[in-house]
């Protein structure tokens, strides 16, 4: 089978979502499904310059990253439930590093 390595770009969220009739937010439950049937294991994701290797297949990058977390504060529970439910999720749109599973 051939190597490679696929760079994809996507929005991700701590949770599954549709919004509306074109955008998807890829959680804990769509996100495995993509990269697996893809026959691929994720190395790592880049965001705001910096590179996150990963060590559980890119489980741990679904969760928003710290900067994007600190606009809850002085937020009421309503803006956050409406941010968590995942179609205000896709500002957060790493770069994953993905393999070929050989």
């Amino acid at each position: 089978a051939p190597a490679g390595v696929l760079l994809l770009g996507m929005p991700v969220g701590p949770k599954d979502a549709v919004c509306g009739s074109r955008q998807r937010i890829y959680g804990p439950r769509r996100f495995p499904q993509l990269v697996v049937a893809g026959g691929f294991g994720c190395m790592g994701a880049s965001w705001d310059g910096k590179w996150h290797a990963s060590h559980d297949g890119c489980a741990q990058m679904l969760a928003a990253p710290p900067e994007e977390r600190r606009r809850f504060r002085g937020k009421t529970a309503e803006y956050i439930a409406r941010v968590l439910s995942g179609c205000d999720g896709w500002r957060h749109q790493p770069v994953f590093v993905l393999r070929v599973n050989t």
